[in-house]
């Protein structure tokens, strides 16, 4: 399977809106104007009050993709995209580089996969291709990361197995509580661990 990861282009957002709804709302259930605010969000329109305030997937899902194109000075999650052979975004995720708790930390806030009807086995495949491409490209872009952590949604199975058929391994210290849970992988030798070592080394 050829995949591209690539950041996303602000053009791209509308498609992002209404895949962000999708995630919130399988993540923390639905609200009754869900049909009311997916068809805002298909027109683009992300500036309602009125649904921002009587509809919290609504809010999470305008609130999470502004916040990736805002070029502030702050430091805000970039949202990257999946690419297939023919340039088509088949998925898209959030990926924080260098976490407030800890810098040689990044953390794959979610990876939702676009095509909502696929099976659990190439659902599984997809997840997988990803994992491991986003995984090199952080470590290939980024030398003082040294820990890749994937957020995955306790219920998506698919994406469970993946993360563990690429080495990943759960946090059972870092729960984040009903909805998600946490997968960690060291990419490479920490500073700190490289420093021990050296102390440790013969002298001459």
């Amino acid at each position: 399977m050829d995949i591209q990861i690539l950041i996303v282009q602000k053009y791209e957002a509308k498609t992002m809106y209404l895949a962000y709804y999708d995630f919130f709302e399988r993540l923390y259930g639905k609200n009754v104007l869900n049909n009311l605010s997916k068809k805002a969000l298909i027109k683009g329109v992300v500036d309602s009050y009125h649904l921002s305030f009587l509809d919290s997937n609504y809010a999470s899902a305008v609130k999470t993709v502004d916040e990736s194109f805002i070029n502030d000075g702050e430091k805000h999650p970039i949202m990257l995209g999946a690419y297939d052979e023919n340039g088509q975004m088949v998925a898209v995720c959030r990926v924080v580089v260098g976490i407030p708790t800890d810098k040689s930390n990044a953390l794959v806030s979610e990876i939702i996969l676009l095509n909502k009807d696929m099976p659990m086995e190439a659902c599984t495949d997809l997840y997988s291709v990803i994992v491991s491409k986003l995984e090199e490209l952080i470590k290939s872009s980024f030398a003082d990361i040294s820990l890749v952590t994937f957020e995955v949604p306790i219920a998506d199975d698919a994406f469970i197995v993946a993360a563990r058929e690429n080495g990943y391994i759960i946090d059972e210290d870092q729960a984040q509580g009903y909805f998600t849970c946490l997968f960690d992988k060291r990419v490479r030798k920490n500073n700190k661990v490289l420093i021990l070592e050296n102390q440790n080394a013969p002298t001459e």
